[in-house]
């Protein structure tokens, strides 16, 4: 596959540069080159040629925390804090089937690949069937069974799953939180995640309650108790609002990766104050997450960006403490480095993980070299031209249409559940 003459390429590389008519060469599923222009003797006859004269292409992104199924309850229950909505969510979760999580991932993941995601990292009931959907789209998955209540049933399970890693999917131990599980179980989740070589993935200070209720229990904050069990090497942290100076220095030290989702967190008012400044100045990478439906209502990463952007710059009083370039980075390059895929930027050798947008969207103009990652990032809201994974076509514009019909009959699914369960 040759995307040709492609009008700007982000590469997201260490220089971030940004290349203006050059051609992708891509060979199975990896970048091969990327030149000027393609010698023919680089490719065959009967290579798919794609013209990218109007188009910008840029890594695929990756929304490093998810509860994808949970579209089933978008806009249920909305405007409630936070613990009133779990009091509604949580008993017609105990309900869910596995055909229902199936239904509620399609959904969400169709949604995803229309909005230029091209890997995610989920945490929900029956792992096994939002694997089996993002098999069939052809979307990175990073997911595990949770590892709460019935531990060894739990590990079991998620043994299972590990047998089912393959180029799109990596298996994780997920601890979930540390109100869901003892110490006792904390140090089998750590040995077991050791002995299978597994990162830890967790929600961590999310809440001031949390944070309050682990310092009472333990006289640690939740880093420093997390630590403590030494659940932290390069562990993935959902949230980290309630979390202090020193508590990112353990992180740092950790190679750990925290995930900010600030519309999820705007939305429930947990309150937190995400000290962005501060991982900043000490180096530690911020992956972008949308957190589930439920909770945002949307599982578009463009949102995400200018959320994280606005959200940062208004709590810390300073327009500067973040940019674009950074933002863009959080949801390619450090969203690959908590997954653990080699894709987040289009360098030769990487995974042929990328997007195509139209260079003549509306919103993005008028529109330069200068200042493309900046209106990417603060203006872009319409769905992509096409998504490319593992050096496949897995979705372009022309699917909508198709899709729109299918998420409509899922949807009817979706209602007949609630009124059977409401």
């Amino acid at each position: 596959m040759i995307l040709k003459n492609c009008k700007y390429i982000i590469t997201q590389n260490k220089d971030r540069k940004i290349l203006d008519d050059f051609d992708i060469l891509i060979k199975g599923n990896r970048i091969k080159k990327i030149s000027k222009a393609t010698l023919k003797e680089d490719f065959s006859e009967n290579e798919e040629v794609i013209d990218c004269s109007e188009k910008i292409i840029l890594p695929g992104l990756t929304n490093a925390h998810s509860h994808v199924a949970m579209t089933i309850f978008r806009g249920f229950y909305d405007d409630h804090e936070l613990f009133d909505w779990l009091g509604k969510i949580n008993p017609i979760e105990d309900k869910l089937t596995f055909e229902m999580v199936s239904v509620g991932a399609e959904v969400g993941i169709m949604e995803m690949l229309s909005r230029g995601i091209v890997a995610f990292i989920d945490t929900y009931y029956f792992p096994q069937a939002t694997l089996e959907v993002s098999q069939n789209y052809g979307i990175r998955l990073v997911s595990g069974r949770v590892l709460v209540a019935d531990l060894k049933k739990r590990m079991e399970e998620n043994d299972a799953l590990i047998k089912k890693q393959n180029g799109l999917y990596k298996v994780i131990a997920d601890a979930y939180a540390i109100y869901a599980n003892s110490i006792d179980n904390f140090k089998l989740i750590r040995d077991y995640a050791k002995k299978r070589n597994l990162r830890i993935n967790i929600h961590a200070a999310e809440t001031r309650q949390e944070v309050f209720n682990c310092y009472k229990e333990n006289g640690k904050y939740v880093i420093e108790y997390l630590d403590s069990l030494n659940l932290l090497n390069n562990a993935v942290l959902a949230h980290c609002g309630w979390v202090t100076k020193s508590e990112i220095s353990i992180l740092k030290n950790r190679n750990a990766v925290i995930v900010h989702n600030p519309a999820s967190n705007m939305k429930l008012a947990t309150g937190a104050f995400f000290p962005y400044s501060v991982c900043k100045s000490l180096d530690v990478p911020i992956a972008l997450g949308t957190d589930g439906a439920a909770s945002n209502n949307s599982l578009n990463l463009f949102d995400e960006m200018k959320l994280m952007a606005l959200l940062n710059k208004n709590n810390h009083w300073d327009a500067s403490v973040i940019n674009a370039q950074e933002v863009l980075d959080s949801s390619t390059i450090n969203g690959a480095n908590a997954t653990g895929f080699d894709n987040g930027s289009i360098e030769e050798g990487k995974l042929a993980d990328l997007i195509a947008i139209d260079a003549n969207t509306i919103e993005l103009q008028p529109l330069t070299k200068e200042n493309l990652v900046s209106n990417l990032v603060y203006a872009y809201n319409s769905p992509v031209d096409f998504t490319i994974i593992d050096g496949r076509v897995v979705f372009k514009k022309e699917f909508l249409e198709e899709w729109k019909w299918k998420t409509k009959r899922l949807s009817q699914k979706i209602r007949r559940f609630f009124k059977k369960n409401l």
